[in-house]
């Protein structure tokens, strides 16, 4: 049997799917593994802007079914309705009115096939259960959309949770945060599911929807509800060091930018021209340049006239648009190419763990491929770009390696027992939800046991040394039945920990823990084949040196057996990649570019020829043959 799977078949034809879509293309939606998708299942992007809520003299932030017509007629295929509870005409002054509010919204934004936000906008203070009637209203509105049939309704149960203080975003307090937000979600999403279970709901988080690591170690009791959603909010004015969050977050977790504006956090002020850089960023990690590659659906802050930055007008009614209203409105004119380009092996050659024997990743050796498709920096000196010598390490920084590029490799140092001494390459300088990407080639599936070298640098607040993995952009940690509950681990101080910058050069093998899961034990769950496996520091980590995957010695027969498989492949080189490959027992072949994409997938029978025309590019290929005697790799070079 011959079979030819080529990769950018599959991601153009992914292209051609449209962004502009609406309810009446979509239906209602649902979330399909992390990902928004449509009634049928094909991933969605929504897009639109957030109304400013209804405020005493500022009347243009919101009219009638005006305003959502006019939103459509500019690309929108989304409206946020935000239900202020306390400032302006907030829900505790009068809750009939602004239930009908609401019911209107829902109304007009289902009369333009749009889809609609309700969003519960809490502010200050940031703690959900510090408001009454949540439930009252949410029942209300469900029982509104139930009866009229308006299945284009999207719940926010609490916007921007918070602690409304000064204290440090990765101070002890938020923790506190998601505590209060687990407490609410309890009470409100039974309420939603009793009256709109299979609606999507977007829970918030911390510290003003930008904790999104707090999901991955304290996951949510989601009460059933199968389409649950993680609220992502960002100001491009000064907050361009918190896209490591979504863009590492992405692989773990379904998110929803419900809210980002060109402004400072504030609503108004920054630097516009550097807010524009950071929205481009911004834009392109919704548009799936993340780790997960996630499809990422957003609402603007916000569609109103007040004057600030965020505001997408200067005179709504003279139809003029501001500096911000025009870049969106841009955003939203612009047909987005979900292909995705895929990261490449160092120098082409991935890395191999044979299932038997441990293994230890070669930090050094990060895909290719540069920032948002290999690796995400976050280092703020640089503001996630390389603007001179990037690499912060002192194996980049003074001797040079991979020095170009914005991955801090350093060395690590003797632990004091093992004797390893400089053995490893190690990441350092690590901020928030930064990753990396590495290729390798995977001998045996399975559930693996592993350990981190690490240093023994200790930080003084639990909300950081945090990391997740990933394989294929999908969570791969796992408990030893493979349960996937908790995403995230400790990167554990190696001899304890130490609060002193002391510890940053002292190295040695750290458990495996959470401390949110004491005593529990993670694995990693490998699949056969190439993979791309990452590392996500889901906050700022103090260092780390390798990853080694524990080798299962159940695993029998492969080293004595693999230079049993006979493999030929000839001619090599190849005219237009016309070979011939045979075997001596049944077996699997898959070809790959040097940049790991799959051009073949096919199967020899023992003792046969597999005479293959795959019309391929001139250039370096590397053919996998796996049997049940073994496994040969070589390389096939067209010409």
């Amino acid at each position: 049997m011959k079979k030819l799977f080529t990769l950018a078949a599959a991601l153009l034809a992914f292209a051609l799917q449209s962004n502009a879509g609406d309810y009446s293309t979509w239906g209602k939606l649902k979330v399909v593994g992390k990902q928004l998708s449509s009634q049928s299942g094909e991933p969605v992007q929504l897009r639109g802007w957030s109304t400013f809520g209804h405020f005493d003299g500022l009347e243009k932030a919101f009219n009638d079914e005006g305003d959502f017509q006019r939103m459509k007629q500019n690309g929108a295929n989304l409206a946020r309705i935000a239900m202020y509870i306390n400032e302006g005409r907030g829900y505790q002054g009068n809750q009939d009115y602004n239930k009908q509010w609401v019911k209107d919204c829902i109304k007009w934004c289902k009369n333009q096939n749009m889809y609609c936000i309700v969003d519960w906008h809490i502010l200050k203070p940031g703690n959900p259960n510090d408001y009454s009637g949540a439930e009252d209203f949410f029942r209300e509105i469900c029982q509104y959309v139930k009866n009229g049939g308006y299945d284009n309704v999207i719940y926010e149960i609490c916007n921007e949770p918070n602690v409304d203080t000064d204290t440090d975003v990765m101070g002890k307090t938020v923790k506190d945060v998601w505590e209060n937000v687990k407490k609410y979600a309890a009470k409100v999403l039974p309420v939603i599911k009793q009256g709109d279970g299979d609606a999507i709901v977007l829970v918030g988080t911390p510290q003003w929807d930008q904790g999104l690591a707090w999901p991955l170690q304290d996951p949510l009791d989601e009460c059933g509800l199968e389409n649950v959603m993680y609220s992502f909010h960002s100001y491009a004015g000064d907050q361009r060091r918190y896209l490591g969050y979504i863009s590492s977050a992405a692989a773990f977790l379904p998110i929803f930018v419900s809210e980002w504006g060109l402004s400072s956090h504030t609503g108004d002020g920054g630097d516009f021209n550097e807010a524009k850089k950071t929205a481009d960023m911004l834009m392109d990690i919704c548009a799936g340049k993340n780790l997960g590659n996630q499809i990422i659906s957003w609402a603007n802050w916000s569609w109103c006239d007040k004057g600030e930055v965020a505001s997408s007008f200067t005179n709504y009614d003279g139809n003029q648009w501001s500096q911000s209203g025009e870049y969106v409105k841009s955003a939203l004119q612009k047909n987005n190419d979900y292909s995705k380009e895929a990261s490449k092996p160092y120098k082409g050659e991935a890395q191999y763990f044979d299932g038997v024997n441990d293994f230890d990743l070669d930090l050094m050796k990060y895909d290719e491929g540069g920032v948002g498709i290999a690796f995400f920096d976050n280092d703020e000196d640089w503001k996630n770009s390389c603007r001179g010598a990037c690499n912060m390490g002192n194996a980049g920084a003074l001797d040079g390696i991979r020095d170009d590029e914005a991955v801090d490799l350093g060395y690590t140092y003797g632990d004091g027992e093992s004797g390893l001494g400089d053995g490893y390459y190690s990441l350092g300088w690590i901020s928030q939800s930064e990753w990396v990407k590495y290729t390798m080639d995977i001998e045996y599936g399975g559930i693996y046991e592993f350990e981190i070298f690490t240093s023994n640098r200790q930080h003084d607040v639990e909300a950081i040394n945090k990391v997740a993995f990933a394989l294929d952009g999908k969570n791969c940690l796992v408990e030893e039945d493979g349960t996937e509950y908790y995403k995230v681990v400790d990167l554990t101080p190696c001899h304890g920990g130490t609060e002193s910058t002391s510890g940053y050069q002292e190295w040695g093998w750290a458990e495996v823990k959470s401390s949110y899961a004491p005593g529990k034990k993670f694995y990693l769950k490998l699949e056969k084949g190439r993979h791309v496996f990452a590392v996500a520091f889901m906050a700022t980590s103090a260092g780390l040196g390798t990853v080694k995957f524990k080798g299962d010695p159940n695993n029998v027969g492969l080293n004595d057996t693999k230079a049993n498989l006979n493999v030929s492949i000839w001619p090599n080189p190849a005219e237009n990649g016309n070979v011939n490959i045979s075997a001596d027992s049944d077996a699997e072949v898959e070809i790959f570019t040097v940049d790991g994409i799959n051009v073949y997938s096919g199967n020899v029978a023992a003792g046969e020829t597999s005479e293959l025309n795959l019309n391929l590019p001139a250039g370096i290929y590397s053919v996998s043959v796996k049997g049940e005697q073994g496994v040969k790799t070589e390389k096939l070079i067209v010409k």
